[in-house]
């Protein structure tokens, strides 16, 4: 089992680093209007396949446990009529908003490939394939990752990144294909729709939903405020101090895949000294790594990167700050998703960043960038203060508790 922790691990560590890597190449051979274009397509992408694909990838981990195979393969076809059907309506929506028939086309393509991508990734997960789950997700990172190094340009980079972004979509998926094989997908392709596996596909997707949108809402809807409020030149130099910030987050992400299990079992045997000794740890760690964050990530904007980048430096610092309580609330959380809280924690992160949100829209011409960042320290606070209110409460109660 550790190694298979271990390989996983390994395997969500190169996804997360290698397109960091690469967007801070971008970042180095794009000016700053053209790389807040960059990052705009990129946000543009992650809401277009939340609603595409509609956590599909959350709810397949459960339904691979509690469903039957027939019921499974029923919900999962009436779950992809579902990301159809949604698809059209974003479509439609989006060539009302303006945009080109080419750019939706992309992005719904995109999308719907990697929805057919992670629900058979996900079962890799839940069957325990762990060299089919690792191979495809090295292939997907690789192939990114070399398409946007052979095809950006500086003339079009939102369609460069699509198309780069597509290309990698169709290598994984016919691997996925060939790994899980062919024929065993067929049984997945919508045939009929049932309201009953209609209504199990879509409500236990749907309480996964708030949550999802609230993280999006927390970093793509407030670039799309700046870039439609302050313009993409401000949008690409908050984006490139955004990146670097980046590094915050991939390291509570590797900590909590080594930190998660340790948690539940703690949890499990009312061992909440040894718990809280973790999470007290793990904040120091964050809080070690943050100071260092704007030294070193300085010096990379200095020596890397043209002088109009400069500013870069000057968000990186607030925006560490403000992301110190995100970062240590991702440990937190851990304990409520055990306590079967998750519904709580979903709560908290879609009001909170929902009011964020907002806030920016209706008065970012007034406090203009700095503004921004301190607003979302500001909240991001208040979201640490409920989740450790709520943490506290739950390891004060009985454990039977948690079962009722």
């Amino acid at each position: 089992m550790f190694l298979n922790v271990l390989k996983f691990g390994l395997s969500e560590g190169l996804a997360k680093i290698a397109p960091f890597l690469t967007t801070l190449y971008v970042a180095n051979f794009l000016a700053p209007a053209e790389f807040g274009k960059y990052s705009l397509i990129v946000v543009m992408f992650e809401i277009v396949f939340i609603f595409v694909s509609f956590n599909i990838q959350a709810t397949t981990r459960i339904d691979y446990y509690k469903e039957n195979k027939n019921e499974f393969n029923k919900i999962k076809q009436n779950h992809f009529i579902l990301s159809i059907f949604l698809s059209i309506i974003i479509a439609c929506f989006a060539l009302l908003q303006g945009q080109s028939y080419l750019t939706v086309a992309l992005l719904i393509s995109c999308a719907l490939f990697r929805t057919v991508s992670v629900f058979i990734l996900a079962i890799f997960q839940c069957s325990s394939r762990v060299n089919s789950y690792i191979l495809s997700n090295i292939v997907f990172v690789v192939s990114l990752t070399v398409c946007i190094l052979l095809f950006i340009t500086p003339d079009n980079p939102k369609l460069s990144w699509l198309y780069s972004f597509l290309v990698a979509s169709i290598i994984q998926l016919l691997l996925i294909m060939y790994l899980y094989d062919i024929y065993k997908l067929r049984k997945f392709v919508p045939s009929s729709i049932s309201l009953h596996s209609l209504k199990h596909a879509f409500l236990p997707a749907a309480l996964f939903f708030p949550q999802a949108i609230g993280w999006w809402l927390k970093s793509g809807a407030e670039r799309v405020i700046i870039a439609n409020s302050l313009g993409d030149v401000v949008l690409g130099i908050y984006a490139l101090a955004l990146q670097l910030v980046a590094v915050l987050f991939i390291f509570v992400t590797v900590v909590n895949l080594a930190m998660v299990p340790e948690i539940n079992l703690s949890m499990s045997k009312n061992n909440y000294i040894k718990t809280k000794k973790m999470l007290v740890l793990s904040t120091f760690a964050v809080v070690v790594v943050a100071c260092m964050l704007p030294f070193f990530g300085s010096l990379l904007i200095q020596n890397l990167y043209a002088a109009e980048y400069g500013l870069a430096s000057d968000y990186l610092l607030l925006l560490t700050i403000s992301s110190v309580p995100q970062a240590i609330m991702m440990f937190y959380i851990n304990v409520l998703y055990f306590n079967k809280e998750g519904r709580f924690v979903a709560s908290v992160i879609f009001l909170s960043f929902s009011l964020q949100t907002l806030i920016n829209y209706f008065f970012i011409n007034y406090y203009d960038i700095q503004g921004v960042i301190y607003c979302s320290f500001i909240i991001n606070l208040i979201a640490l203060l409920c989740i450790l209110k709520r943490v506290k409460i739950s390891m004060n109660k009985p454990i039977e508790s948690f079962d009722n």
